[in-house]
């Protein structure tokens, strides 16, 4: 049985290796957006924006599959049960080949609709193969996917992080000489799916040199297939509430605002994307060990467990939150100029959405570890549902404001205090109020530190836009721990926390 120090070292490695795949994929996003906007029309990053996000909607073929399946390869894992989990990769490998041809023909038969999405007032050429390029680059990874499986859910995700930082550093070298010399966009593309397939590949390979066995011809019998698909069948309903509620909004801005609108706000989105992309490192890194956790543990310890993620969850996306409402406008500012700057209202509806999002990432750890996940799958649709009709509604009244907002109030009401009451009922057994006066207390204090804070930096004066961004970031840092500090020192789960980081860290 493997011991809770391998789990936490093997947790530990994960973060460090997301950790740093993360910092470098920002800072080759931003680079690559900053010279695509120079070099390219804002016509052509709608479009691209607008194609990418269109790719994310139809990846609802997964169907929930790659959840289902490392839910099940857990106990095997931890069992070394080298038959069980060679039918199931097999049984992986067939699925998935079936995926990816099913998500390649959806993708075929919307390219005729293009033109009724897109909303321009000049015309770009070559969309349809700008949108095949990106179809290929998208299918292409269904067909080596099954094998990086293993790794992720024998906690050895870090491999894959480790070759996909060599990958996106090839990637962007060949991206920059297609924009900067060739200023090709088609180029672009043919550089983005020739090395992602061939990063698959390897890492297809790599797997089958750690686990040779996984070549082995082993069946999954009928009774394990029908346990998966029942899973499938409740993560499917929520892969698809899931797309729907996240990756709609771009498609309304197009059809409702202008497809140029989306391309301003993308410049936006590429930032919190960024920031929500970098702080879910912890929460991919540790999800295979909360499983095996569960596994081994009573309700009690894994109720503890929870806790000390969700304060800590706190703690993380309450920064986020301050420090871009303080600096992210100046920061668009110096990145790409005034012109590409939006409203703050734009900035206040995303960080809410981000922060409600962040919130319930604890919950989801615990979900998706468990068969709790099952009796979520539908309240994420009525989530959806509820978002496209508000979402049409407000942003034909408000605009570009009033779609993303509906994301907001379509949370609120649906799944931000369902899942957690789900949780506790079914999971913990516990009265779920406490948990519900906890949240609403944070939300009251992080809207307090917020206004605090953006009234404090209102009244800087500083020319240097760049020394000014810093400045701006460390107020709001330096407010919120100081605000944490004052009310949570004598809370458990702060006191844990401040331990590990003053014992552990700086002591050792």
């Amino acid at each position: 049985m493997e011991n809770n120090n391998s789990r936490t070292d093997k947790s530990v490695t994960n973060i460090k290796y997301n950790f740093t795949f993360q910092i470098l994929n920002l800072i080759i996003n931003f680079t690559l957006r900053t010279i695509f906007i120079k070099v390219f029309t804002t016509e052509l990053l709608g479009v691209s924006s607008l194609l990418t996000n269109i790719l994310t909607l139809l990846s609802l073929s997964e169907l929930g599959i790659s959840s289902a399946f490392s839910f099940s390869m857990y106990k095997p894992i931890k069992g070394n049960d080298k038959k069980t989990i060679t039918a199931l990769l097999n049984y992986y490998k067939k699925v998935y080949f079936v995926i990816g041809i099913i998500i390649f023909a959806f993708g075929i038969c919307l390219m005729p609709f293009l033109k009724y999405i897109i909303n321009l007032n000049v015309d770009v050429p070559n969309v349809q193969l700008y949108f095949l390029i990106y179809l290929l680059t998208s299918v292409s990874s269904y067909f080596f996917v099954y094998r990086t499986s293993i790794l992720i859910a024998d906690q050895k995700e870090f491999y894959v992080k480790k070759y996909n930082i060599i990958f996106s550093i090839i990637k962007f070298i060949f991206q920059v000489v297609a924009m900067v010399v060739f200023k090709s966009f088609i180029f672009y593309l043919l550089v983005q799916f020739i090395v992602t397939l061939y990063n698959n590949i390897y890492i297809s390979k790599l797997a089958k040199k750690m686990y040779p066995y996984i070549e082995d011809k082993e069946e999954l019998d009928k009774s394990e297939k029908k346990k998966i698909w029942s899973n499938v069948k409740s993560m499917f309903t929520y892969q698809f509430g899931g797309l729907l509620l996240n990756n709609t909004d771009n498609i309304l801005i197009s059809i409702i605002c202008g497809t140029v609108v989306v391309g301003y706000y993308s410049n936006y989105l590429t930032i919190f994307i960024s920031v929500a992309t970098f702080l879910s490192i912890f929460y991919t890194s540790i999800i295979s060990s909360v499983g095996n956790h569960n596994v081994d543990t009573d309700s009690t310890k894994q109720y503890e467990l929870f806790k000390k993620i969700n304060f800590l969850t706190f703690i993380i996306y309450g920064i986020c939150i301050v420090c871009l409402l303080c600096g992210i406008q100046d920061f668009i500012k110096f990145w790409i100029g005034g012109k590409f700057l939006l409203g703050y209202t734009i900035v206040i509806a995303e960080l809410i959405n981000l922060y409600f999002k962040g919130m319930l990432y604890p919950v989801w750890c615990f979900r998706n570890t468990t068969e709790l996940f099952k009796k979520t799958s539908f309240i994420i649709i009525f989530t959806a549902i509820i978002n496209i009709i508000l979402s049409i509604i407000l942003g034909i009244k408000i605009g570009l404001f009033g779609i993303l907002f509906a994301t907001v109030l379509a949370r609120v009401m649906t799944n931000l205090w369902y899942e957690p009451y789900l949780l506790y009922k079914h999971y913990f057994k516990k009265n779920v109020f406490e948990y519900y006066l906890n949240e609403i207390f944070k939300i009251v204090l992080l809207a307090i530190i917020c206004i605090f804070s953006i009234l404090v930096c209102k009244s800087l004066v500083i020319d240097i836009l760049f020394l000014k961004i810093i400045t701006e970031i460390l107020i709001g840092f330096i407010i919120f721990m100081s605000f944490i500090i004052l009310i949570y020192h004598n809370n458990k789960e702060y006191k844990e926390f401040k331990y590990l980081l003053v014992c552990k860290i700086f002591k050792k």
